[in-house]
């Protein structure tokens, strides 16, 4: 469907997206994003919806540890997506758009225990089975 269209439903699968999300450099640091992120979490279940996907630059590895430790996954990428900043350039301070590559991360909010399994990092549990299976194997002579 275009993304002007919308159908009431039959197709178009809405969900809340949360992006732009920016905290002033002197705050950094302290829980002020994840604080946001956790009452935002709040408002979309308050809405009834059981997950929530936020667009984040790939080259900002500050937010993204938050994003991981507050147990989003990888969903998807968008190689040139438009994002907004604040542009102090010139001297001046205006918000100005560029195009970036940004990682699409999902969250379940679904209660325990379906929310926490879907949220698990799954890459990192094959890798420690994968070891384990490994270091637990007895060799052929």
């Amino acid at each position: 469907l275009p993304v002007t269209q919308y159908d009431g439903g039959k197709q178009t699968v809405l969900r809340p997206v949360m992006a732009d999300l920016a905290v002033s450099s002197e705050c950094r640091g302290r829980g002020v994003g994840r604080k946001l992120v956790e009452k935002l979490e709040d408002v979309v279940r308050d809405w009834g919806y059981d997950e929530l996907v936020l667009l984040v630059e790939a080259t900002n590895f500050q937010a993204r540890g938050v994003y991981e430790r507050l147990n989003y996954r990888l969903a998807g990428l968008r190689l040139a997506e438009a994002t907004f900043f604040l542009d102090k350039s010139e001297g001046g301070r205006r918000v100005a758009e560029r195009k970036t590559v940004a990682l699409l991360l999902r969250k379940s909010l679904k209660p325990f225990p379906q929310g926490d399994l879907e949220n698990l990092n799954w890459g990192a549990v094959l890798i420690l089975l994968g070891l384990f299976l490994a270091l637990t194997q007895t060799p052929e002579v």
